[in-house]
């Protein structure tokens, strides 16, 4: 890495760092390890990643500037530095509505997800003590507005299959939240397994042999049931056969929303590369980030621009915004995620 490369991060990393301080009254100057943040990132991934890597630090910190934790920053920061991730998490939080909600741009299950990463890593398991009051708000308010009465299946935007699997994540996640807040539990794991129940047999398409919506479909979305891990084993070997089958998502830019899609979404990616990895098929994930975190490099170095979407063919962007270096769409490129991802599983296989 060039030593002009190594200024700009050093420059940009210090802007997020700024940027995340002024996010939340929450948050203290002590929880930013940046200099750990700036170490790590030096030797993440290909050597082509660093340039693109830089630009998406620039953009991370130009949206922890108006104030919104965008749910990909989590993700995003947290391999490098937890403390960091936490202290955007403590942002978030601090949004929810007394009705357990959060404003619509930040309404989203994942930030469960992002303390559970969060835990793991520091192996500080009384930080879900912290946050269980939210997430039992939070419960509430989804079983009331995105249950659907028959069964335990969840719709959010006319989609049962994601809502529903995000909903297993809440109720086992909350059970053992409740547990280690010794607050008396609800029965959150007869819950969660009534709900991974109806996933394993009403959302798998015997037909198509994976995960679909009531309309059959072939979606992105089949790869929910593996993130959380809601899913048998001859469903995880079938659903990572659609990933990896040029036919229909492994194309050049993997991971279209639909088969035959042109345009592709990095945040699509991210997850199906997740799903991938969560269920022990490291080889299947390094196959879906290297082409996509490729392509993405390679596009920076002719344009000087981050795209919001990007050919499902590879080697063609299809949306970008008017400012150089700059995505338009936040929540669209978890390239630092992305790349930390491959970085772990990678180191891991060496070991």
């Amino acid at each position: 890495m060039s030593s002009i490369i190594k200024s700009m991060k050093r420059i940009f990393i210090g802007l997020v760092a700024c940027a995340l301080l002024n996010v939340s009254s929450l948050a203290s100057a002590q929880s930013l390890n940046v200099e750990a943040l700036e170490r790590k990132t030096e030797s993440l991934g290909h050597g082509n990643w660093d340039a693109v890597l830089v630009a998406h630090a620039r953009h991370t910190a130009d949206v922890a500037l108006t104030g919104l934790a965008y749910q990909t920053r989590f993700f995003d920061v947290m391999g490098a530095d937890p403390e960091m991730a936490l202290t955007l998490l403590r942002a978030h939080v601090s949004k929810q509505k007394e009705d357990g909600s959060f404003p619509d741009e930040i309404s989203d299950p994942l930030w469960v997800l992002a303390i559970e990463d969060y835990i793991k890593k520091t192996n500080n398991r009384e930080t879900s003590t912290e946050f269980w009051p939210n997430l039992k708000k939070y419960l509430k308010w989804y079983e009331a507005n995105k249950h659907v009465v028959a069964g335990s299946i969840y719709k959010d935007g006319g989609k049962e299959l994601r809502a529903t699997s995000l909903a297993y994540l809440l109720y086992e996640v909350a059970n053992r939240w409740s547990i280690r807040a010794k607050d008396a539990p609800e029965d959150y794991a007869a819950k969660a397994k009534s709900i991974k129940n109806q996933i394993i047999t009403k959302f798998y398409n015997e037909g198509k042999k994976t995960f679909t919506d009531a309309d059959g479909k072939l979606t992105i979305e089949m790869i929910w049931p593996l993130v959380v891990g809601a899913c048998t084993i001859e469903q995880v070997k079938t659903t990572v056969s659609y990933m990896l089958n040029p036919s229909y998502f492994f194309t050049g830019h993997p991971c279209p929303e639909t088969p035959g899609k042109a345009t592709v979404s990095n945040l699509n990616t991210y997850w199906a590369a997740r799903g991938v990895w969560n269920q022990g098929r490291s080889n299947g994930a390094i196959n879906i980030l290297v082409p996509a975190m490729d392509d993405v490099a390679a596009l920076y170095t002719k344009t000087n621009h981050l795209y919001k979407f990007y050919s499902a063919k590879g080697g063609k962007a299809i949306q970008h915004n008017s400012k150089k270096g700059h995505t338009a769409d936040a929540g669209n490129n978890p390239l630092i995620a992305m790349a930390y991802l491959y970085q772990y599983m990678l180191d891991n296989k060496m070991q």
